[in-house]
């Protein structure tokens, strides 16, 4: 039957609502039925027991409906079929009880149909009023009613079918209404929903929003983006400190303002503008770059389009300052070639203090046995030489000292340079070795032409190396004499003072500009120009000097009131409580230096 197909959503959702507002009215219904059935109505001939029966499932099944509404776990309950169905049993079962055709509960036929005319649709109310008509006449037909009361019952058949036809058009009003109500429903549910989404999304957005605005203005590159029309979309605030732009011209968003402040920063301003007219021309291009201030900072610029579907709707820049690690990269390439310079240095350095050494060992080897043949030649064969002859073994005999002189310099350099010089300290009296070594260069200082003036202490107690303090001495007083023209004066003066022994030489020769006195005491080092003077030497006297005073715990220094102004030597060391040795070092055993010395 058409009634029993499954019911619509709509049909199903009036069901639904109408079965709880039905359920209290069928039964009183019920209720007041079976009230006036054993209140008022003769019983006779009645089949008692089937009302009691009826009453008994009806009222319970009504309640159960009313209070539990287990419709909504089990649809089926309030299913066409399944109510039409069992209402018609019940129905015919009360009125077979209550006396067929003279009960007067046939209206439960009406009151069942107006019931299912208000939950289903306009069909099915008519196959259930086909369904109460059909299941009244064979009720009535069965116990035999139905001729003797024929018109009778023609008339109650018509009412059934008037009353489902009456209640299908209200039923059929009432769904439209339904279906129209289901339609506002899901349409509000839906708008609620796409409200709730708008807004879920609208806050999603707002936090993307908030969250890239605070990702720019705490990155540490200043960030700024352009569209195809040249107009400022974006930026952070690193990027207004970095390039130091205005805040006018940031608001006006012109992106040509912003181009025309910058320039005066950078060192090329016309590749900067023409590298941005290149990007702007070319859409699609990435570049990286670096840009140099007049102010001496660096950035690194990067540049990317920014697109949208695909499609390139702008540009964007990102500025990074690199001045700190272009510095440092600048810095550490400078200290690694100077690394490499330093170990240069110093392995020239090391071959040249070997080659000094070996140089000064291969001359001093010949040297020996030349000193012993010439001193053989001067004293077994003076008496059979010419002046000639003895001049010219006088000259071999200077110069031979000079170059032993210039031997042991290299070698005591040699040992300084590789930490082997070393000094034999005794108790000594230092006033002597310095009133022999004036002795020693008197005779070369008259020669010279040059005053030479003494004031030495009687007693110097130190404890000290003499042959090294004889070397310190002769350098200090052979470079006075060397460096001062004649006519000039050459002092020595040596006392005790703060338990020190004080020794000072000075002159009144060609003296000496400050940067002069600072390279004094360096290697190779020669205060005077080498070309402008007649006399030379190694550079390594008074380097040799310092190391030997030094190591005596003693300091040195030189002073100088500039240029032809005279120099002034002084060393100390200090005093020593013990006794003086007996016998101390005599200066006698240096030679005396030619007046003047020669180069001959």
């Amino acid at each position: 039957m058409g009634f029993l197909r499954e019911a619509s959503e709509a049909t199903r959702e009036k069901a639904f609502a109408a079965e709880h507002r039905l359920a209290g009215i069928r039964a009183a219904i019920i209720a007041l039925n079976i009230a006036v059935f054993f209140g008022l109505m003769d019983k006779t001939g009645s089949v008692l027991w089937l009302a009691y029966a009826v009453s008994a499932v009806a009222i319970p099944y009504a309640l159960f409906v009313l209070l539990v509404r287990p419709y909504k776990r089990y649809p089926v309950l309030i299913s066409a079929s399944f109510t039409s169905v069992t209402d018609a049993v019940l129905i015919t079962l009360w009125l077979a009880g209550t006396g067929g055709y003279e009960s007067p509960f046939y209206v439960l036929w009406y009151v069942s149909l107006a019931a299912v005319a208000f939950r289903f649709d306009y069909g099915t109310t008519l196959a259930v009023s086909a369904l109460y008509a059909g299941t009244y006449l064979a009720l009535l037909v069965a116990l035999g009613d139905f001729v003797a009361h024929f018109p009778i019952v023609i008339i109650r058949l018509a009412y059934i079918f008037f009353v489902g036809m009456i209640g299908a058009l209200f039923s059929k009003e009432t769904l439209e209404q339904t279906e129209q109500k289901l339609e506002m429903r899901d349409l509000a549910v839906k708008t609620q929903r796409q409200a709730k989404e708008i807004a879920e999304r609208e806050s999603q957005l707002l936090q993307t929003v908030s969250l890239l605005n605070a990702t720019l203005d705490s990155t540490a590159d200043g960030i700024l983006v352009v569209d195809t029309n040249n107009k400022i979309t974006s930026f952070n605030k690193k990027f207004v400190e970095m390039w130091r732009v205005p805040a006018e011209i940031i608001a006006s968003r012109d992106d040509e303002r912003a181009i025309g402040f910058v320039l005066d920063q950078l060192k090329e301003p016309q590749a900067f503008v023409a590298k941005i007219k290149e990007l702007y021309a070319n859409p699609a291009a990435r570049s990286r770059d670096e840009l140099a201030f007049k102010d001496g900072r660096i950035f690194e610029r990067y540049s990317q389009p920014q697109t949208i579907g695909g499609q390139a709707v702008g540009r964007v820049w990102s500025f990074r300052d690199v001045t700190a690690e272009r510095k440092a990269e600048a810095e550490h390439l400078e200290a690694v070639a100077q690394a490499k310079e330093v170990q240069r240095l110093k392995e020239l350095d090391q071959f040249k203090t070997q080659f000094m050494n070996s140089v000064a060992h291969e001359l001093w080897t010949p040297l020996t046995p030349i000193k012993i043949q010439l001193h053989m030649l001067r004293t077994q064969k003076a008496e059979g030489l010419n002046e000639t002859q003895r001049q010219s073994i006088a000259m071999i005999d200077r110069n031979l000292d000079r170059l032993s002189q210039l031997v042991e310099e290299m070698l005591d350099s040699a040992r300084l340079q590789a930490g082997r010089f070393r000094v034999n300290r005794v108790p000594m009296n230092l006033a002597p070795v310095v009133t022999e070594m004036v002795e020693l260069f008197r005779l070369p200082a008259e020669s010279a032409g040059l005053t030479l003036t003494a004031d030495v202490a009687p007693t110097l107690a130190i404890e000290g190396d003499s042959n090294r303090l004889i070397q310190v001495l002769y350098n200090l007083l052979s470079n006075a004499v060397k460096f001062t023209p004649a006519g000039g004066t050459v002092r020595i003066h040596a006392w005790p003072e703060s338990g020190f022994a004080n020794v000072e030489v000075g002159d009144s020769g060609l003296g000496m500009r400050p940067d002069q006195l600072a390279r004094l005491f360096q290697a190779f080092s020669q205060a005077h120009d080498k070309m402008q003077q007649t006399r030379s030497g190694t550079g390594l006297g008074l380097y040799i000097t310092r190391a030997i005073v030094e190591a005596h715990d003693g300091t040195i220094k030189a002073e100088s009131a500039g240029e032809g102004r005279g120099s002034t030597f002084a060393f100390r060391v200090p005093l020593s409580r013990g006794p003086i040795a007996v016998g101390a070092a005599s200066a006698s055993r240096v030679s005396a230096p030619a007046a003047p010395p020669s180069t001959s």
